[in-house]
């Protein structure tokens, strides 16, 4: 059996069963597990930084969430893959699509290593495959 949850929240259900043949009728209730639909795509805007260490500026990137196939949930992310002396930080834990834009914030400290890097931001949601987008940075003397 097939149903379809359009616009339902994620949760748990009940829902009722009917069965009939002739004079024979039975009922039963059955819990249904609701989770989101789709799935979700990061983008980066700029999708390459480049960082300089002997400055005290930051680069900073505009990480969104697009929903694929109604996907509207909520999207935690994290970073990984940030080189050694770099510090990679994101202004907010969640974003979903259509909302606002994190922040991620790079910047290098003297101790880095200069040359080019890919770092990656995961997108993670309940009951959906994670995403992973790469970010590119260049950190300069």
């Amino acid at each position: 059996m097939t149903a379809t949850a359009a616009g339902v929240p994620s949760g748990t259900y009940t829902i009722t069963v009917n069965g009939s043949s002739g004079t024979l009728s039975h009922s039963i209730p059955l819990a249904v597990a609701v989770t989101p639909g789709g799935s979700f795509a990061l983008s980066a805007n700029p999708s390459s930084l480049s960082v300089s260490k002997s400055s005290n500026r930051a680069a900073i990137a505009a990480i969104t969430a697009n929903g694929v196939q109604g996907f509207s949930g909520s999207v935690r992310l994290t970073v990984e893959d940030v080189p050694r002396g770099v510090t990679a930080a994101i202004n907010t834990s969640t974003v979903t699509p259509g909302g606002p834009a994190a922040q991620l914030m790079v910047g290098a400290g003297r101790r880095a290593l200069a040359g080019s890097y890919s770092m990656i931001i995961v997108g993670a949601s309940n009951g959906v495959p994670a995403f992973r987008l790469t970010v590119q940075l260049t950190i300069t003397n």
